[in-house]
């Protein structure tokens, strides 16, 4: 740690504890932080605080010595935004931003039922619904077969276009933050994308709005709800959402046989251990997993 933290920042903001145990624990988090970051904490970024709390979210999945609870977790980022909370509002640094701002931990996930997630027949009603549409069509179906979040999906580029050795058009490239992992998509998929790109206005990003500006999350919900509202007589799930397309895709990918380690790696999802609560989903849909899941469909190309 720096001498401005140790001389002046940690005794101020110890001063308000009466307990030398509650000091102890905030000082073992602190450093916690700092053995994974290398820095002192005044001097990390948001950036650090994202990979430590996705750090922290792979230990509660974790099977060996290192696992810890969700509470732990929620603890731990609490304390360091309650430290960095200090140091912004008694201005030790100029301009000083909490790195924690922008860190929110995530509710633990209840497992989910068969009647948790749309099935086959919504699935196609929706998708046909948007055949005249080469964008909402794409949309559905990244979201739907190949479970793209609504966030990865509002972040694609042109320059996340991913080519074969032969030059052609294959798949897509995720990104996040510093990393990121190409996809293949299935048939169906990469001929709606070049249907759409055939169609698309000019733009750098992938996907726009009527403003030719970036779609935003907003703009996902306020196109799938148009098409439930239509479909709401003939839809089991009349509220579908993209979040139950994502559901719907990975539940197809369990299905057709991937493990939790290939769907991670597919869906950029980090944390493998996450998709145990698709586990007490009904298999009466075997039949249609060959079709469904893009693992599967990949790993017969």
């Amino acid at each position: 740690m720096t001498e401005l933290f140790e001389n002046t920042i940690w005794p101020a903001f110890i001063q308000k504890f009466r307990s030398v145990r509650s000091v102890d624990n905030y000082r073992y988090i602190l450093n916690d932080f700092y053995r994974f970051t290398g820095r002192s904490f005044e001097l990390c970024q948001t950036a650090d605080a994202k990979e430590y709390d996705k750090y922290l979210e792979q230990l509660e999945y974790a099977t060996d010595s290192r696992k810890i609870k969700h509470s732990t977790h929620v603890e731990k980022i609490s304390t360091l935004r309650s430290i960095g909370d200090f140091i912004e509002s008694c201005n030790f640094i100029p301009a000083y931003e909490n790195p924690f701002n922008q860190v929110i931990v995530k509710a633990v996930e209840p497992d989910l039922a068969s009647n948790d997630i749309p099935t086959v027949e919504d699935l196609e009603r929706l998708f046909n619904a948007a055949t005249d549409s080469p964008m909402d069509f794409l949309l559905f179906l990244l979201a739907g077969k190949c479970a793209l979040s609504i966030s990865q999906i509002c972040a694609l580029t042109m320059n996340d276009l991913a080519e074969n050795l032969d030059g052609e058009l294959s798949g897509l490239i995720l990104r996040d933050g510093r990393y990121s992992h190409t996809i293949l998509l299935p048939d169906d998929v990469l001929a709606a994308l070049k249907n759409y790109l055939n169609v698309k206005s000019p733009s750098d990003s992938l996907f726009v709005n009527k403003r030719h500006t970036p779609l935003k999350k907003r703009d996902l919900q306020r196109i799938i709800k148009r098409y439930t509202e239509k479909l709401s007589d003939e839809l089991y799930m009349p509220g579908l959402t993209f979040q139950d397309l994502r559901h719907a895709a990975i539940k197809y990918m369990k299905i057709g046989g991937a493990t939790d380690e290939e769907i991670a790696q597919y869906t950029g999802i980090s944390t493998p251990g996450m998709f145990s609560r698709y586990n007490k989903i009904s298999e009466e849909d075997m039949d249609y997993a060959v079709s469904y899941s893009v693992l599967s469909v990949n790993t017969n190309r």
